[in-house]
């Protein structure tokens, strides 16, 4: 019995993970894209960048939004002379000085999804500037990849973004997770290599393999766990479930995503599937009350198309006369008998017509 125990908590941990908690992980996510340097302040909005590196004369950051609004708050003595690097972030990004009389030039270099700017502050100033892509805030059909699950498969992922690159109509790649097996530091640093092979920006939430180890590698690597942004006049929102639940702090952050998005065609991303359509496999949220309670909001929010992961396979389903997708093909064992090989979706976003299209793409 002691035994029979063991192996039921250790299944358990498997499933949910044991890392440092949902409400710890969303308390981080709110300290995400603030910093400051000498006599310089920065903001980024909604937290959609991580502050690798600032210090006098330098800032880098990496992208968790292919649009980003940042302010910098400069003192007298502020220095005026900044190298801005931008990781993670789509090719075709401009930088557009909003307020305050600050200079920009920008500086080629290697990677397509690395963007660098010569960035001049003036002191005593508040400066904001926005990174985007030039047609990001024009209503229009957009693609966009969905990619979850590689955790083992890490070396072979270079084969799914080689299928990626082949499509350039791909605007960027969302995930629901698990794109570790065990969440080290080793595994993120790896996954950051080989996201140099990728062409286009890569933006997650996370697993629950994502968490295991716990420590907050996950912020000090890739940002914050859950979050939304706009693009085209589309909505997305990823939200994390790694523990099989969602914190009630981005229960109430979801309340406003989906309020903002009420009028937008609206994506909606987290890893565990509030309800697994199989009902044997313990793929789910670990309260039947509350899968109801999170389908009831998105239902409520008109959310257009909610994708999960998890589960290595592909169901296509409906949950409150929402479209649902789960997609756990990145790599992950896969099911057994389904005859389905890695892959990842493609969607087909029409935001003016609200409406949308989703392909699986396979890598045998």
């Amino acid at each position: 019995m002691k035994l029979f125990r063991f192996l039921l908590y250790i299944s358990l941990l498997s499933i949910i993970g044991c890392g440092d908690g949902p409400g710890q992980r969303a308390d981080f996510d709110e300290t995400i894209g603030s910093a400051a340097a000498g006599d310089t302040q920065l903001s980024v909005r909604d937290g959609l960048a991580l502050v690798e590196v600032m210090e006098a004369g330098r800032l880098d950051l990496w992208l968790s939004a292919p649009t980003q609004e940042i302010t910098f708050t400069t003192g007298p003595f502020a220095v005026p002379d900044w190298d801005l690097t931008l990781r993670n972030a789509p090719a075709d990004s401009v930088l557009s000085i909003v307020t305050g009389d600050a200079t920009a030039v920008e500086v080629t270099t290697g990677l397509p999804t690395e963007k660098h700017w010569r960035l001049r502050l003036p002191p005593d100033a508040v400066t904001t500037v926005h990174i985007a892509p030039p047609d990001a805030w024009l209503a229009g059909p957009v693609r966009i990849a969905m990619l979850s699950d590689i955790q083992e498969a890490m070396s072979q992922v270079q084969d799914m973004f080689a299928r990626i690159n082949d499509d350039p109509s791909i605007r960027f790649v969302l995930s629901a997770g698990d794109i570790t097996d065990n969440g080290s530091t080793e595994e993120y640093d790896r996954f950051r290599r080989e996201l140099r092979g990728l062409h286009v920006p890569f933006y997650a939430t996370c697993g629950n393999h994502d968490v295991s180890i716990g420590d907050m590698i996950w912020h000090r690597q890739l940002g914050r766990h859950s979050f939304h942004f706009n693009f085209k006049g589309a909505a997305f929102t990823l939200a994390d479930s790694a523990d099989a639940t969602i914190d009630p702090k981005v229960y109430r952050w979801l309340d406003a995503w989906l309020d903002d998005a009420q009028d937008r065609w609206h994506l909606f991303i987290t890893h565990l599937p509030p309800v697994d359509p199989n009902g044997v496999r313990n793929g789910s949220f670990s309260s039947r009350r509350e899968a109801a309670k999170l389908i009831s909001a998105l239902a409520r929010g008109a959310v257009d198309l909610a994708v999960f992961g998890h589960i290595h396979t592909h169901v296509a389903y409906t949950l409150g006369g929402i479209e649902c997708h789960i997609s756990g093909g990145g790599g992950g064992w896969p099911m057994r008998w389904d005859g389905l090989a890695r892959h990842f979706l493609t969607m087909d976003i029409d935001p003016v017509a609200q409406d949308h299209d989703v392909k699986v793409v396979e890598i045998p």
